[in-house]
C-alpha cells in the first residue's frame, strides 16, 4: 500500500521497460505490465519490485534499479513540495533500524545536492527447481561477506572511510 501510494503521489515511476512482463503463475497474483511506457503508476511499481516468474536474483535486481530510479526522482528539486506528503505516507507504512542521524545527514545531502551514492551488494547465487518449487542456493562467501558488511556497517565506531564496500569483497579472497 505504501509503495503504490508512494510512487502515485511523486507522479509515477519513470522507468522502460523493453518487454512486456506477464505475471501468470498458477500461485501468483494475475497481471501485465505494458512495455515501453514513460511513466509507471503505484500498481505497477508494485508489481514491477514483486513480479518473481524469472527468478528471485532479477526481482532483487528489478528492485534496486527500482530504488535507484525513485532516489534520484526525489532528489529533483521540483519533488521538495511533495516532501510533507511522502512523509505522511512513509511514516504509516514504513519500519527502518536507520539512526536518527544518519537520516538527517542524508536528508542534508538531498536537500542541499550533494551526490548521495547508493551502494548495494548481491550475494549471487543459483536458481533450483524441486517439485514445482523455485528455491536460490546461494555462495557462501557471498553470504559471508554480505554478513561481515553488515556488522561492518552496523558498528557505529568504524569510521566512514573503513566501512567494507562491494568491491572490497576481491581483497578479501
Amino acid at each position: 500500500m505504501g509503495l503504490r501510494e508512494g510512487v502515485d503521489a511523486n507522479g509515477g515511476g519513470e522507468r522502460q521497460i523493453q518487454k512486456e512482463i506477464v505475471n501468470k503463475g498458477e500461485d501468483h497474483e494475475k497481471f501485465t505490465i505494458k512495455a515501453n511506457q514513460y511513466m509507471y503508476n503505484g500498481t505497477d511499481a508494485v508489481n514491477y519490485v514483486r513480479y518473481r516468474e524469472d527468478s528471485d536474483f532479477n526481482r532483487t535486481k528489478r528492485q534496486q534499479v527500482f530504488l535507484n530510479q525513485v532516489a534520484n526522482k526525489l532528489m529533483n528539486l521540483n519533488q521538495i513540495i511533495k516532501i510533507p506528503q511522502l512523509l505522511d505516507i512513509m511514516g504509516s507504512n514504513l519500519q527502518t533500524d536507520m539512526k536518527p542521524k544518519f537520516i538527517i545527514d542524508l536528508s542534508k545531502q538531498l536537500l542541499t545536492g550533494s551526490e548521495v551514492q547508493i551502494t548495494s551488494y548481491t550475494v549471487m547465487g543459483e536458481s533450483i527447481r524441486l517439485n514445482g518449487i523455485s528455491y536460490d542456493r546461494v555462495d557462501e562467501e557471498d553470504l559471508k561477506f554480505a554478513q561481515d558488511s553488515i556488522d561492518n556497517w552496523m558498528d557505529d565506531t568504524i569510521p566512514t572511510d573503513q566501512l567494507l564496500m562491494p568491491e572490497d569483497q576481491d581483497k578479501a579472497e
